[in-house]
Parts: C-alpha cells; sequence; structure tokens
C-alpha cells in the first residue's frame, strides 16, 4: 500500500477510520511530519478531524488517526474441516446513507460490472464471488434483480434472486429498497450503482447468511457460489490439486473461479484473502501469468508460480 497524501482537511463534526493511510508511531509524531505550525497543532489535537485521501479527484476513505491499523484479518470456522480466513480493508463504520428517491442500479453501460464492487466488511469471499460470476455474465446478475421503475437509472427498490445454502438450492425472492440496502463501494454516492449493496442486503435480511450489526460475515467461497447462482461448487486444496491448478485457474474465463490465499503466511498477495480469477496467459518467455480482481477494487496481475505460493486453495462452481 502507498503512503497516503499529506493533504488533510479539518472537520469538528465527526470522525472515522479508514485502511488506506500509513501511520506514524503516534499521533503527535505524524501531525509533526505534516510539519504544521503550532497554533494548527493545537487545533487539529483539539477537535476531531477528517482526513480525505488526495487521490486525483478521488474522495477516497475516511480515516480515524487515533488508531493506526493497515488490513485486518478476520478468522471464520465454517464448516467442521476448514478455516476461511478473509481481509478486511476497512474496520470504519460507514457513513449516513442520506435520503434520497433512488440512484443508478447499474452503472454507465446499464450492467452489472466487477468495477462496482469496493469491499468494506469482511466478506471477501462474497464479494470475489460476486465478481467472478458477473466478469462471465453480467447478464445472469442482472437477471436477479427485479424492479418497477421504468429505468435503472433511477431505483428506489428491487427484488433480488438468491439461493438457499442447502442441498435444494431454493430460490428466494427478496425485496430489497436504497434505503435499506448496505453501503458497498460509497454507493450513498447517486453516480455508483448501488447492485452490490442489494445483494448484500437480501443475504442478511434473508437469513441465509449470518450478519452483525446488519453486515454480513465472512462467507465461504463455495457457500457464497451457491448462493449466487443456484448451482453447486466444488472447491480443492491447492496441495491437492497439484499440477492441475493451472487447468482449474485457466476456467475462470468460462466458469467462476475463486482463488483463497493462506490465513497466514502471504507473501506477495494479501493473506486471508479471496480473488476473482479473471485469466491465465503465458508470456513470450514462457512464464505462465494469472490476472485477479481484488475486491478491494483493482485488477492485479501475478506470475503463476507467485499466485500458487500464496494459494490455499481454489473455488469454482461445477458443471451443471
Amino acid at each position: 500500500m502507498d503512503k497516503a497524501s499529506n493533504r488533510i482537511s479539518v472537520d469538528n463534526s465527526n470522525w472515522s477510520i479508514g485502511w488506506e493511510l500509513v501511520y506514524e508511531s503516534s499521533l503527535n509524531n505524524l501531525l509533526g511530519s505534516l510539519c504544521f505550525s503550532t497554533q494548527e497543532l493545537n487545533l487539529l489535537q483539539s477537535y476531531p478531524i477528517k482526513i480525505y485521501l488526495a487521490d486525483e479527484g478521488h474522495p477516497g476513505h475516511i480515516a480515524h488517526l487515533v488508531e493506526m491499523i493497515n488490513t485486518f484479518f478476520i478468522t471464520l470456522l465454517f464448516s467442521v474441516d476448514l478455516t476461511w480466513t478473509h481481509a478486511r480493508p476497512t474496520l470504519s463504520p460507514p457513513r449516513p446513507i442520506s435520503k434520497r428517491d433512488g440512484a443508478p442500479l447499474f452503472g454507465a453501460s446499464g450492467m452489472p460490472s466487477r468495477d462496482d464492487i469496493g469491499q468494506h466488511e469482511g466478506d471477501c469471499g462474497w464479494l470475489s464471488s460476486m465478481a467472478a460470476i458477473t466478469t462471465i455474465s453480467p447478464s445472469f446478475i442482472k437477471s436477479k434483480f427485479s424492479y418497477s421503475s421504468p429505468s435503472d437509472l433511477n431505483v428506489t427498490d428491487v427484488t433480488v434472486t438468491i439461493f438457499a445454502d442447502d442441498t435444494s438450492l431454493t430460490a428466494q425472492s427478496v425485496p430489497v429498497t436504497y434505503h435499506s440496502q448496505l453501503i458497498n463501494n460509497d454507493n450513498e454516492d447517486t453516480s455508483i450503482a448501488w447492485w452490490p449493496g442489494a445483494y448484500d442486503s437480501a443475504a442478511v435480511y434473508s437469513g441465509i447468511l449470518p450478519s452483525t450489526n446488519g453486515s454480513l460475515n465472512p462467507v465461504g467461497v463455495p457457500n457464497a457460489l451457491r448462493i449466487l447462482t443456484g448451482k453447486e461448487a466444488a472447491w480443492e486444496f491447492k496441495g491437492d490439486l497439484g499440477d492441475e491448478a493451472w487447468e482449474v485457474l485457466s476456467k475462470g474465463t468460462k466458469t467462476p473461479v475463486v482463488l483463497q490465499t493462506f490465513p497466514t503466511g502471504a507473501v506477495e498477495l494479501v493473506g486471508g484473502h479471496a480473488y476473482a480469477v479473471l485469466n491465465t496467459s503465458i508470456a513470450v518467455n514462457g512464464t505462465k501469468m494469472v490476472a485477479l480482481f481484488n475486491p478491494w477494487g483493482n485488477d492485479v496481475v501475478y506470475t503463476y508460480d507467485t499466485a500458487m505460493n500464496d494459494c490455499y486453495l481454489l473455488a469454482w462452481l461445477k458443471k451443471q
């Protein structure tokens, strides 16, 4: 992660914390490093402050200086024989959604896109599965939303179809309003699609997935794939796949595939995290490459060896 810009704005009303700042050892050290005058330091230390990352036109995520964190890992034992861990990019409570009549359900193209996804909770398995499905078949995802609005540019309520996480895979239709949907990818901004938040809310309101204070708990990748598609999913530890891992990764252009990293010990990839597999390729020098989507909001490319070094397991949809 890159160190954040030193440009800040002062706000004496509310504060929260985001994950993108790299902190000094204490508040005083950090404020001192920004070269403020004594008067400015007194002002900053006397009031709650709000910090915005100064990325080119990007408001970024907000941060509370007192807490010094980078990435927090949540470990969930979701079955008797497998521990799932999920990297979490922020621990801050989201900003409240201001009241509006509605907002775009999908992006400018009118279709769901993985670029609409931005992780805020420890649910990377859920969002990576969502991204993998959306990349392969945005029309499939779109078909799971019904709404009465004449256009998807100003939608106030939807009915989301998800599936029971059991052998029945029974379809459930869950009503979700714009105001009740969980914050995902800063979707309180009306210029950003809110279908990912609607999916989150549908999973919570249906009772299919556990939640804490209205936010999804970590979700096992095979569970997420089943709930989102109504189809059976498979998974294997990297060690059990052996040379077949490349073959499984290469399926990522035709069927949803998700890579889960080791809970601890990952070197290049984020540990205890899940990535959607986008595609594989072979460079001119013969090096195998793997393209992944990080649900924090960006595509990344690694050599096959690097990805496999940090890979804990792979999960994918079975052929139907």
